[in-house]
């Protein structure tokens, strides 16, 4: 009953979206003063075709640009809200030389993935560098990041206790560790607008196997006001 358990959990984990389509991405030089909020939607592939939104607010913390926001996404699907994903955190510009910035973000991520069987629900975190050229009208950056799963809440449906009486729900520690992902990303402003593309690689947290789509892409738009 146990392994049977393990090889469910993992199955679900490995093959279905319970990872995300990545962060926020903007253009820091276009910013300007008087630019707080910025909003955006944005479309992608990453463990198959996932639709978000995204709301964040710019400021200054001792000097360093600051952003702050909230994202939610949820995967194509049958059942809209099934299945979705919300990260909230801080992203921080340490450095601007001439045009060259180095970034980081850290991030706390809530996502649940729902089927006939069982419904998980998974804390996790995101932590990203990126490093890139970024002018008025345009961007150019590399990123490089882990998502790391922690911890996994089990609620097991009236079905599958039909097949499994002793199975227990509650939170248990993650066992399939995270995915480190390394890629690119570019963007076009024109005043507050901005279209934005990201692409790259993902591996698992061993960086020795890939999960079953290895790639992940994103195309969104924009708005900062």
């Amino acid at each position: 009953m146990k392994n049977l358990l393990l090889i469910t959990v993992v199955i679900i984990v490995v093959l279905f979206p319970f990872n995300s389509v990545k962060s926020q991405t903007f253009n820091w030089q276009n910013m300007g003063n008087e630019k707080k909020h910025i909003a955006s939607v944005n479309a992608g592939l990453e463990f198959g075709i996932v639709y978000g939104l995204a709301y964040n607010y710019a400021f200054k913390l001792f000097h360093l640009p600051v952003v702050t926001g909230i994202e939610y996404s949820i995967p194509s699907g049958k059942t809209i809200g099934d299945d979705f994903k919300t990260k909230t955190g801080l992203q921080v510009q340490w450095l601007n030389i001439h045009h060259f910035c180095l970034n980081t973000r850290a991030q706390a991520i809530l996502r649940r993935y729902k089927n006939d069987f069982l419904t998980l629900t998974n804390a996790g975190s995101d932590l990203a560098l990126t490093a890139g050229y970024y002018r008025n009208h345009w961007f150019l950056a590399a990123e490089a990041g882990f998502d790391k799963a922690i911890a996994t809440h089990f609620k097991h449906s009236t079905a599958y206790r039909g097949n499994y009486a002793g199975a227990l729900d509650g939170w248990y520690e993650s066992t399939t560790g995270g995915n480190v992902y390394f890629g690119a990303q570019a963007g076009v402003s024109v005043k507050q607008h901005e279209v934005f593309i990201c692409a790259g690689k993902l591996y698992t947290q061993d960086l020795k196997s890939t999960p079953m789509i290895p790639f992940y892409a994103r195309i969104g738009y924009t708005v900062k006001f």
